[in-house]
């Protein structure tokens, strides 16, 4: 679908980010180009008039109510309203990471945390939803030997070698107890979401090449490491992907090359200051020899709602696109949850609010070989995950 660029109207700004090719577009005052700079560690961007003979933004911000914003990206189906500047400021850093993976070919960008400790090797941090990665890369960026590339998205060029965006780690507020024991310092904030200030954040161009690939699970009792198979730690990986590929192969082919030869573990863990001593020394040449792998973890799937009750989209949700797919994103989170083709009618119909029982009339009609029932139960399923995600209220 082909959206119409955004107006730009008078008093703007134009910031053109080394490495793109497009502009994000910002007011002239209400201090979001400085907040935007300072959050941002060491990524140039040339700084002129916004003008409407200007190629079409990749963002534009326009001032809202109150010393909020309101933002139309190319990547959201619909703006944004009514932001506070710290949630403006995190859209804007999605877009911005999005169109670096995607500005030269053959670059990937995986979700993932990467931190590397003293002379350590740069560990790509991942696992499902809930395993505490921004939590667990915001305690590791708080050892002074750290160097922290990223928490949410990581470009690896076609060679293998990833770089730092020079974005800092993202913590939901008010920080859990265990984090708040290190009195992190919060920069730019609002009232859900505060950005980490450290001075081990590595820089906008920084690089260096993945050397392993932890995946992350909060299991309750001491921090262990298991092996991780090389067929899951290559799943892992290509799930992680948030750049389009021409083909399954070729995707296939790029999670292969990049996880040859890499070490693969899980870290089952529940205290953060165990799971940090635990990677501080997980590869080394001493390092002792991790347990069994663990069994993949059981599905728990969510409980349907009433067909009677009334759902409504959650505020801050939007749907992105990556590549041909389409997802849903909440600002300030670290999760892509990805729609099919039924999922993505629901949420379109979720424009307004509906109950599940309407939202199965309206649908199972249109999948006339399918059993109804087996079409209300996914839907039901459906709106019982984003409902638990917070997608839906």
């Amino acid at each position: 679908m082909t959206r119409p660029a955004p107006s730009i109207g008078p008093a703007r700004i134009a910031l053109r980010f080394a490495g793109l090719h497009q502009d994000i577009v910002l007011p002239g005052r209400g201090g979001l180009a400085d907040a935007l700079h300072r959050t941002l560690h060491g990524w140039a961007a040339q700084r002129r008039p916004a003008t409407t003979r200007q190629t079409t933004p990749l963002a534009v911000v326009t001032e809202g109510r109150n010393g909020r914003f309101n933002l139309t990206s190319s990547h959201l189906d619909d703006p944004f309203e009514d932001l506070p500047r710290a949630s403006t400021v995190c859209a804007l850093i999605a877009d911005l990471a999005e169109a670096f993976c995607a500005a030269r070919p053959g670059r990937t960008g995986l979700h993932c945390g990467a931190v590397r400790l003293g002379d350590g090797p740069l560990m790509l941090l991942t696992g499902a939803a809930r395993a505490g990665k921004s939590t667990l890369v915001a305690r590791l960026a708080l050892e002074p030997d750290a160097q922290v590339f990223c928490d949410d998205i990581l470009p690896v060029e076609p060679d293998g070698t990833a770089l730092a965006l020079g974005a800092p780690p993202r913590l939901r507020l008010p920080l859990p107890p265990r984090l708040q024991a290190h009195a992190p310092q919060i920069g730019l904030a609002d009232a859900d979401y505060g950005y980490l200030e450290t001075a081990t954040l590595a820089p906008h161009g920084t690089t260096a090449r993945p050397g392993a690939l932890v995946a992350l699970q909060r299991r309750p009792g001491p921090a262990r490491l298991h092996h991780l198979p090389a067929d899951r730690a290559l799943w892992l990986l290509l799930g992680q992907s948030i750049t389009g590929h021409p083909d399954a192969a070729s995707a296939f082919a790029r999670a292969r090359a990049l996880s040859e030869g890499l070490p693969a573990l899980t870290l089952a863990y529940e205290d953060l200051d165990e799971a940090v001593a635990l990677l501080r020394h997980a590869f080394a040449a001493d390092a002792t020899e991790p347990e069994p792998a663990l069994p993949d973890p059981a599905p728990h799937p969510a409980r349907p709602p009433h067909p009677a009750r009334q759902l409504r989209r959650s505020p801050g949700t939007a749907i992105r696109r990556h590549g041909d797919g389409l997802f849903l994103w909440q600002i300030g989170g670290t999760r892509l949850w990805h729609l099919n083709p039924l999922a993505r009618a629901i949420w379109l119909l979720l424009e307004a609010p509906q109950t599940p029982a309407m939202l199965t009339a309206t649908l199972a009609p249109l999948f006339p070989e399918a059993d109804p029932q087996q079409v209300g139960a996914d839907i039901g399923a459906f709106l019982g995950t984003a409902l638990e995600e917070g997608l839906l209220a």
